[in-house]
């Protein structure tokens, strides 16, 4: 097939490349979303203990750094750095002898290290629900923090989906000559659409006048939802049944994983749902929109496994759990009513499927 009809992506990662320092555009974006979200927290902190936060903020940002390129370093190139292991923190490479600055740092190991640098640091000067309100500001703003990284993702080739001849597809010359889905740019739009929405609706959002409630009772209902997942006997059947047909190509933790995944974030938009008391309609049906535009993009093996993947939430173990954490939440927080986490924890495996599909 001919690909030169496809868009190549053949721009340069660095913005400055020389025999003396090489500066890639994902460090500098990743710089600029740190210093959005210091600047908002600072900023939307009321209080006369500015002056710890920005000596808290300043210290979280370099224990951030560092558990970023500690992870990548020893969770994704492990067999690299192991034999390297001063280049974990010195940016120079010793054999060949030059420099070869940062070019891995992992969000998921920073998003860890600056919560457990917030909760050990900040004990000290703040209160508890002086800490919550801290992280639940964070949390809000770091969407966009991870918005440029994906981005930045981009400028570096990576998190590329799979091979595609239709839709949105582009080529990555420096990874391969095939186009590809761009993954990093999907993940990258729905954590900007995210913000978006939490940012019409801040009026309305709890973290302005319940510092933690955010946080904890979002966590909470992930957490809960993506366990009682993976202890439903359906999907270990289903799982199992899917690996055995496919030869091992569709492992089962894959799909349970992913599935449980699904699960737990749209247990967390019912929460959000009934905390914030929005129509049900105007996320529900973007959202099946979205399933029927992937279904069509996606195969058929990803599709009919995609679709059974919903019925997870009608097992034994989800749906007790669910329903009495909603009835809960309802009645703590005075809600009209409780629909839509059922209904949120339907669609979102679907999707999550859907969307596996397009790495794998």
């Amino acid at each position: 097939m001919d690909y030169s009809f496809f868009y190549k992506w053949d721009i340069s990662p660095y913005l400055i490349n020389n025999n003396i320092v090489s500066i890639r555009i994902y460090s500098v974006l990743f710089g600029l979303g740190i210093f959005f979200v210091y600047f908002n927290v600072v900023k939307n902190f009321y209080g006369d203990k500015k002056g710890y936060l920005e000596d808290l903020l300043f210290k979280s940002i370099i224990v951030m750094i560092l558990f970023s390129r500690i992870f990548h370093c020893f969770f994704y190139n492990i067999d690299y750095y192991s034999q390297n292991i001063l280049e974990v923190l010195i940016p120079y490479n010793f054999e060949s002898g030059y420099f070869t600055g940062y070019q891995g740092l992992s969000s998921h190991g920073g998003a860890i290290g600056f919560v457990v640098s917030i909760i050990y640091f900040g004990k000290k000067k703040f209160n508890k629900s002086e800490i919550l309100k801290i992280l639940d500001i964070s949390f809000f703003y770091s969407l966009i923090l991870i918005f440029l990284i994906r981005l930045g993702n981009l400028f570096n080739s990576e998190i590329l989906g799979k091979y595609c001849t239709k839709f949105f597809c582009i080529v990555f010359p420096s990874y391969d000559n095939l186009p590809r889905y761009p993954a990093q740019i999907i993940e990258g739009i729905s954590y900007f659409l995210l913000f978006l929405i939490f940012y019409v609706l801040k009026k309305r959002l709890c973290f302005l006048s319940k510092p933690g409630f955010l946080s904890i009772v979002i966590l909470f209902a992930w957490i809960l939802g993506f366990g009682a997942t993976l202890a439903e006997p359906a999907l270990n059947a289903l799982g199992l049944t899917v690996q055995e047909l496919t030869n091992g190509a569709f492992k089962k933790s894959m799909l349970m994983y992913s599935v449980a995944g699904g699960v737990a974030f749209g247990i967390a938009l019912g929460v959000g749902k009934i905390v914030f008391n929005f129509d049900l309609a105007t996320v529900l049906i973007p959202l099946y929109l979205l399933a029927v535009v992937l279904t069509h993009f996606s195969t058929e093996e990803f599709v009919n496994v995609a679709w059974d993947s919903a019925g997870v939430t009608t097992g034994p173990v989800t749906v007790p759990l669910v329903l009495a954490m909603g009835l809960g939440l309802g009645n703590a927080v005075s809600a009209t009513e409780g629909f839509g986490i059922l209904s949120m924890a339907s669609i979102c495996p679907i999707l999550a499927v859907l969307l596996m599909g397009l790495y794998i």
